[in-house]
């Protein structure tokens, strides 16, 4: 049998995916249509609209037992960002697979300004503040800056 008609085109993929209902929920949940490819293409030109998006990675180790009480606060940080902050692109928290008290926290902004002005003056980010410096439950950490290249590929 030839490779080409071994390996599915996108539209059966999908098709196989909806049967399984994994297609379909990842496009529902990127706010797609059934065309993947009109929404890929649209993410793009979307992208395009944001040069030199300002990109900020923290690392954080907390010290034992310290990463469930900042997630609690950091929550209402994220929701704030969300709700209140239309030029915070990503706030993102991720959990490390190999250490369980360590995260990193993405966050993606159309300019420095927004970083600075915006989110780091908002109550909750100020008041999580306060909380890590009053309860010293952060062990180490690293903050790097970086700008966007438009290169490579993000859904918002």
């Amino acid at each position: 049998m030839p490779l080409n008609e071994f390996i599915p085109t996108w539209r059966q993929a999908l098709a196989m995916g909806v049967a399984f209902g994994i297609g379909g929920c990842i496009l529902k949940a990127l706010n797609c249509p059934a065309d993947g490819w009109t929404c890929c293409k649209k993410k793009a030109a979307a992208k395009a609209d944001h040069k030199n998006v300002l990109v900020l990675l923290v690392h954080l180790k907390f010290k034992e037992g310290g990463l469930s009480q900042f997630l609690e606060k950091w929550t209402a940080v994220a929701n704030h960002c969300r709700e209140h902050e239309p030029n915070t692109l990503t706030y993102e928290l991720s959990r490390s697979e190999s250490d369980k008290n360590s995260v990193i926290i993405y966050e993606r902004y159309i300019q420095k300004e927004d970083l600075a002005v915006t989110h780091n003056t908002s109550r909750p980010f100020t008041k999580l503040q306060e909380f890590l410096v009053e309860t010293n439950i952060v062990e180490s950490k690293s903050i790097e800056f970086f700008y966007e290249s438009n290169i490579g590929y993000t859904s918002k």
